[in-house]
């Protein structure tokens, strides 16, 4: 392990980048996974899948996923 200052900052700064990423990834991921959800449920009870009801689905599995405890 290098005892520069320097390197040792980057290599935290890049952890907590990875963190962030590997976060937003999943809110993504909800947010997709709840619109797939919806739209089978939605087709499996013959009612219209619109445009509106997947923003809303996206929106509300981002929104879940955020505000998740783990």
């Amino acid at each position: 392990m290098s005892k520069n200052p320097f390197f040792n900052d980057h290599l935290v700064t890049g952890r907590v980048f990875f963190k962030l990423r590997d976060r937003i990834a999943r809110i993504i991921d909800r947010g997709y996974y709840e619109v797939s959800c919806s739209q089978e449920a939605h087709a499996h009870y013959g009612d219209k899948f619109t445009r509106a009801d997947a923003s809303f689905y996206f929106i509300h599995g981002a929104l879940s996923e955020i505000f998740s405890k783990i």
